[in-house]
């Protein structure tokens, strides 16, 4: 539930106590549950920050080609297409992998029942 952003952060971290999970049920299956969503988003991260960076150096050298008074002609918004970096990719894939973590537990809790 943490991944998905239609539940409030906090009433998910309230839910349990609410629900009568125990304390250490609680901390264990947050460790758990945390670490895949952690990675994955820390990933789409690092993947955003390169495609800062690409932009940034592709700016800069626009700017040492065309020397002096170049800042018109070097624009230095984001173009879409440098979006699609490998790094980007992965996380978004890393995140899609993340979200059907619990349809995989089902489908083999279901499997060896």
């Amino acid at each position: 539930m943490r991944l998905v952003p239609i539940f409030p952060f906090w009433l998910v971290n309230l839910a349990p106590g609410l629900l009568g999970v125990g304390f250490a049920t609680y901390v264990v299956t947050t460790f758990l549950g945390i670490i895949p969503g952690t990675f994955a988003f820390a990933l789409a991260g690092n993947g955003l920050d390169s495609v800062i960076e690409a932009q940034q150096s592709a700016h800069q050298s626009c700017l040492a080609k065309m020397g002096e008074g170049a800042q018109e002609s070097c624009p230095s918004g984001l173009d879409p297409s440098a979006l699609l970096t490998p790094e980007l990719i992965a996380g978004l894939v890393a995140l899609g992998l993340v979200s059907l973590i619990p349809v995989g537990l089902k489908w083999f809790r279901r499997r060896a029942a």
